[in-house]
């Protein structure tokens, strides 16, 4: 897929209304159609990319359409390449350095912004961001690794910007993760799909249990 500099993003409060003002904006750009759909019982997402002219021309035709049913929308004319990716292709990353930002937040663009103020302010890496999907009911979530300084950094970035924006959240930094953990995160985050944590030694402590109950 062309790898188009600009993003939108809109979230809204009213399924049939967040269908409606998608389609506006679909007849109203040339802009690459993402992902559209529902993300909870009442909240429907519709993600966008293309020209920045022509992001921000349908963004605008969209929030018309839909009046007071948009909950929240972004426009991002310049996307970090990393969030690009990852909204365009879902790619995921390699961790980098020993530390991790694990943040979720109550609505899908203030996540996705969030993670575009990071990556630009940081020299972090983006390891997944996870949108609304089925385990989420409507959250999204992000999962950036880098060196301990610079995930801290990306913490106060998020922290400041998100209550600014008065959004719910969750932020945690872990500055050392376990190998066998940032080797689990790195390759799914989701229970029914992720592997076994492999720890060596796990096994030592009950085996030298039994050799103190051979020995006695």
């Amino acid at each position: 897929m062309k790898n188009f500099p600009a993003i939108g993003l809109l979230e809204f409060d009213d399924i049939p209304a967040g269908i409606s003002a998608t389609d506006a904006l679909l007849k109203d750009a040339p802009v690459a159609f993402l992902r559209t759909g529902l993300i909870s019982p009442r909240r429907y997402l519709t993600v966008v990319a293309g020209s920045p002219a022509a992001v921000e021309h349908s963004l605008q035709e969209a929030r018309f359409a839909a009046g007071d049913h948009v909950e929240e929308w972004i426009f991002l004319p310049d996307a970090h390449e990393q969030l690009r990716s990852a909204l365009m292709q879902g790619s995921r990353r390699t961790p980098r350095g020993a530390a991790l930002l694990a943040l979720t937040v109550a609505t899908c663009c203030s996540c996705v912004l969030a993670a575009e103020a990071c990556l630009k302010g940081t020299p972090t890496s983006l390891l997944e961001l996870r949108l609304a999907d089925p385990v989420l009911n409507g959250q999204a979530f992000l999962l950036i690794s880098g060196a301990l300084p610079d995930v801290e950094a990306a913490a106060e970035i998020s922290h400041g910007l998100l209550k600014q924006r008065q959004r719910d959240f969750s932020l945690r930094v872990i500055s050392a993760p376990h190998e066998s953990l940032m080797n689990t995160l790195g390759a799914d985050t989701e229970f029914n799909r992720a592997r076994e944590v492999s720890v060596p030694g796990a096994d030592a402590p009950a085996q030298s249990v039994e050799s103190m109950q051979k020995m006695s």
